[in-house]
């Protein structure tokens, strides 16, 4: 208790000084923080992706139905899962890109690695690593919107990196869409081949039975014959018509350049800067400062005791 008195009657008594210390040192801190220190800038955007497998989905599953397995059912390689287009934009290919992109800084063009690196041509793991530190994709799983958000110390480049971004993601997403609609394309056409085939042979086959069998409906075995060559004949035709319907499908899907990457809310150049924060570090240092002068003054008296 005797110490807490001393302390207390040391900070009574150096009262004035301590507080000049500590405002002096705030003020330092504050003119760093508010001048010299690097801020930096959030630009968020709000993103969703919409369901596009409606109508493929339905043909699927008529087709399965006739014993047709058209690829792209597998639900691990749905083109429209918002952890697909997370993915894309924490993919290296994605930042290299977004890397090697010329943005507008203080009016002239500059590749964003010379900017990340100072004017300086530095390797791209390097950069990537510093790039990844700016960039934020985060899921709400409950609500299936992205959050994308960047980080710069220049609010315009915050604000283009993010439209640019988004951009890069659209790209590689049509570019995965286009390869897996070119092999569905491909794997179609040849199953269309093959039910041709065997339609013409299905044909050639009641035709000659019919031929051959003159008085079908007075034999119950010849007409249990001609139903079964019927039905088959029937199938194989329903399979030709589900699969070139299909096939008018991926080839609309082939050309057409759309992704279902809605812009909720669309990246806004931040009027205020995220970091550093002038009144957290000016509280911050007012109350270390100040401390430590108490403990200063504190001990200095206690050895002159």
């Amino acid at each position: 208790m005797t110490e807490i008195n001393q302390l207390i009657n040391s900070y009574t008594k150096n009262l004035g000084k301590i507080l000049r210390i500590t405002f002096f040192g705030c003020f330092i801190v504050g003119v760093y923080t508010y001048f010299i220190a690097e801020k930096s800038y959030i630009s968020e955007s709000k993103l969703y992706v919409s369901s596009q497998n409606s109508s493929s989905s339905s043909l699927r599953s008529m087709a399965l139905q006739y014993g047709v397995n058209i690829p792209g059912g597998n639900t691990k390689s749905d083109l429209s899962s918002p952890e697909l287009f997370v993915t894309l934009g924490n993919s290296r290919e994605a930042l290299i890109d977004l890397l090697h992109s010329e943005f507008k800084i203080d009016s002239e063009s500059t590749k964003l690695n010379l900017y990340l690196g100072k004017g300086k041509e530095k390797p791209d793991g390097a950069l990537i690593k510093e790039l990844i530190n700016k960039i934020g994709i985060a899921l709400d799983r409950r609500s299936g919107v992205i959050t994308l958000s960047v980080s710069m110390n220049n609010p315009e480049l915050a604000k283009d990196v993010n439209d640019r971004l988004i951009n890069i993601i659209n790209e590689r997403y049509l570019s995965i869409k286009k390869l897996q609609t070119s092999a569905k394309k491909v794997f179609i056409e040849g199953r269309i081949v093959d039910l041709n085939r065997d339609l013409n042979d299905s044909e050639v086959a009641i035709k000659e039975f019919k031929e051959l069998n003159r008085s079908i409906s007075n034999s119950p075995e010849l007409s249990l014959e001609l139903n079964r060559l019927t039905r088959n004949n029937f199938v194989i035709e329903q399979m030709y018509i589900l699969l070139k319907e299909q096939l008018e499908t991926t080839k609309i899907d082939e050309i057409e350049n759309t992704t279902p990457l809605i812009i909720i809310d669309k990246p806004q150049i931040p009027f205020r800067k995220s970091s550093p924060s002038t009144t957290f570090n000016l509280i911050y240092t007012f109350v270390l400062v100040n401390a430590l002068s108490v403990i200063y003054f504190f001990r200095k008296e206690r050895k002159l005791d």
